[in-house]
């Protein structure tokens, strides 16, 4: 009887270390990638820029004196101007008309305008799972089938003679 129930809790025993041995072989392990991507353009532009400048300036001087008779003579003048003005100087019995035109000059400058263009895509996280056993799981799951055998065996034996 002492016999009986030793080897009962042997058998027990074995077969609940099995299934731990068989759950232990069958976890595998989960591999996690993740990927970003981000692109960076320089972009480089020449541009012709327009500037406006002031229209340029004239200046003249004129010294007037009277004669005896009462009409008045231009004695001396001077005219300083820059090169967008065109100007005429009239002056005829006693009447000064002084004409100018100028120009309003646009300068077009080119300029070099660089800007940068980043372009950045969202993060993604990928989860695989990989079916493949590492040599521990591997010994274990042959130690488990081949226990599982030998413990079904001799059970299989044992029932077969009826000694249990």
């Amino acid at each position: 009887m002492k016999n009986k129930k030793g080897f009962t809790v042997l058998i027990v025993l074995m077969f609940s270390l099995l299934v731990v041995w068989l759950l232990s072989a069958c976890k595998t392990p989960v591999q996690t990638s993740s990927s970003t991507s981000d692109s960076t353009i320089y972009v480089e532009k020449i541009k012709i820029v327009p500037v406006y400048t002031p229209p340029d300036s004239a200046w003249y001087w004129a010294w007037f004196k009277c004669d005896s008779t009462g009409h008045v003579i231009m004695t001396n003048s001077t005219e300083v101007k820059t090169n967008n003005v065109s100007s005429s100087v009239l002056f005829n019995d006693g009447k000064f008309n002084y004409k100018i035109k100028t120009v309003h000059d646009t300068v077009k400058i080119p300029v070099k305008e660089t800007s940068l263009i980043t372009k950045s895509n969202k993060s993604e996280t990928i989860t695989v799972e990989v079916i493949k056993m590492s040599l521990f799981q591997k010994i274990f799951f042959w130690i488990g089938i081949f226990s599982t055998l030998a413990v079904g065996i001799f059970v299989f034996m044992k029932f077969r003679n009826n000694t249990i």
